[in-house]
């Protein structure tokens, strides 16, 4: 399915948007369908839960809603991301997310980009959440992973119900990792974030900084990791030609293909043309053969579209 990826809601990462305008976003979301929210108590330091629940406070039909939301990073600035899953800490934020986001109980609860040097607590909050699911609070545990071979390392211990990760065009880790044959074998629900690259893989963007609002975050990688993916619709262009297809709709269908082990495709749409764009291509009857499958994973292997070592290089 279709669901909706809550960073920009509430928050500036894709540029300032007044509450208003998120909230409209939000009822353009429901109006058109989706069900799907998924935020996070860091989003918008808590204001992406906030505006959220305050729409879900005068929306009648709570049972209809998939409802989730993350725990444990906190605040930070550029690429080191430095967390706390202590059962005391999580303890409090859950009690305050369900507050902020109106809702008796959350539909998933899922472990904000842990590091496997957190296994010890990750272990035991991940027990206290087993509890919780027990009590009805939350419906369902998982781990919103840093990386596919994160995942990889943190089942070899935990058996959550989802997993979320970046999975695009150009990014297959998910892949090549063994990520989706674990997943499938332990039938695991997956959740594809980043399925646009952060909005590269639409076509629409250039590599300029110049686009991008002072507090987007895009403003802040550096220009060679920008250079990459701007060009990277490029390389699809003669497959999107021979399907007579938008970029937006490849990168859809791209992950559509998996659906047997991918639950939800998480899409950040921040205005209403996102809305009417995103549906229209998402829910499309076109569906990709083997022959195109095998096309997108030959351009893949020949291409690199993540520059090694970039993060390291910090905001810039």
């Amino acid at each position: 399915m279709l669901a909706a990826g809550c960073w920009g809601l509430g928050s500036s990462v894709y540029g300032y948007r007044s509450y208003q305008d998120s909230y409209s976003v939000i009822q353009a979301l429901i109006e058109n369908g989706i069900r799907f929210f998924d935020t996070s108590d860091s989003y918008g330091d808590g204001n992406s839960e906030k505006v959220l629940g305050d729409f879900f406070e005068k929306y009648q039909h709570r049972e209809k809603l998939f409802i989730t939301t993350k725990v444990g990073l906190l605040p930070h600035n550029g690429f080191y991301m430095p967390t706390n899953f202590k059962i005391p800490y999580v303890k409090s934020k859950l009690e305050q997310s369900i507050r902020s986001l109106n809702c008796d109980y959350l539909d998933l609860y899922q472990l904000h980009s842990p590091s496997i040097d957190d296994k010890d607590e990750i272990l035991e909050v991940f027990d206290w959440l087993k509890e919780k699911k027990k009590l009805g609070d939350i419906r369902n545990i998982g781990i919103s992973v840093r990386s596919p071979n994160d995942a990889i390392e943190f089942l070899k211990f935990l058996n959550p119900d989802f997993i979320q990760a970046n999975f695009n065009l150009i990014d297959q880790r998910f892949l090549h990792s063994g990520l989706y044959q674990i997943c499938k074998e332990r039938k695991i629900s997956f959740l594809a974030r980043t399925p646009l690259a952060f909005g590269f893989l639409t076509g629409t963007l250039s590599s300029s900084k110049d686009q991008f609002d002072k507090t987007d975050h895009r403003k802040k990688w550096p220009q060679e990791q920008l250079d990459v993916w701007a060009s990277a619709p490029s390389k699809f262009s003669q497959l999107q030609e021979k399907l007579g297809i938008s970029m937006l709709t490849l990168a859809h269908k791209y992950i559509q293909h998996y659906s047997d082990v991918v639950y939800a495709t998480i899409t950040g749409m921040y205005s209403i043309s996102d809305v009417s764009s995103n549906l229209k291509s998402y829910y499309s009857e076109l569906k990709l053969q083997e022959s195109d499958i095998e096309s997108i994973l030959k351009i893949y292997s020949d291409n690199t579209f993540f520059v090694p070592g970039i993060k390291e290089k910090g905001p810039q």
